[in-house]
């Protein structure tokens, strides 16, 4: 298996219909972030704000608990946290 079919194969596990969720103040303005995909008690979200992905523990559904200001594009995003998402898989498939 190549790394773009691992991608996506981890993709597809792990992806969510995109849902605003709710991050004061930051979040505010715009109604909320976009989070994309949940991976236990994380979830991936693009900051519009800073036209980036980034990750963030949640301890209520509905509500991303840390700010973050990354900058990377999905892929990337992917590709850098690629070690975390594969032990986390693997341990709850």
């Amino acid at each position: 298996m190549d790394d773009g079919s691992a991608y996506k194969t981890s993709w597809n596990r792990i992806k969510v219909t995109p849902t605003k969720w709710q991050l004061p103040p930051w979040g505010d303005d715009g109604g909320g972030f976009w989070v994309v995909a949940l991976i236990g008690q994380e979830c991936i979200y693009y900051n519009d704000i800073e036209e980036g992905f980034n990750t963030s523990y949640y301890q209520v559904f509905g509500h991303i608990k840390d700010y973050y200001c990354e900058q990377f594009d999905l892929l990337s995003f992917l590709h850098s946290y690629s070690g975390l998402l594969r032990k986390d898989l693997n341990e709850n498939a």
